[in-house]
């Protein structure tokens, strides 16, 4: 009987922690979505924006190695 007792005890507390964890993640995803869609707004049609320019890397040629000229023999 304690069993059943505690069983729907811990239910009743488990839903009502889930909904405000629940109502918690809601909010923080519609106001990141919120800020994504100002942000897109903001920006006109045809615009271009660069969020991170790639870094130049240098190509040097000593990490290739030697050049070595072979010719083909015919058998």
């Amino acid at each position: 009987m304690k069993f059943l007792f505690y069983l729907l005890i811990f239910y009743f507390l488990f839903r009502l922690v889930s909904r405000f964890f629940l109502y918690y993640l809601k909010s923080k995803i519609n106001s990141s979505n919120y800020n994504f869609q100002q942000e897109k707004k903001m920006k006109k049609e045809g615009d271009v924006s660069v969020d991170k320019v790639p870094k130049k890397k240098n190509k040097s040629s000593d990490k290739l190695g030697e050049y070595v000229d072979y010719e083909e023999v015919d058998e």
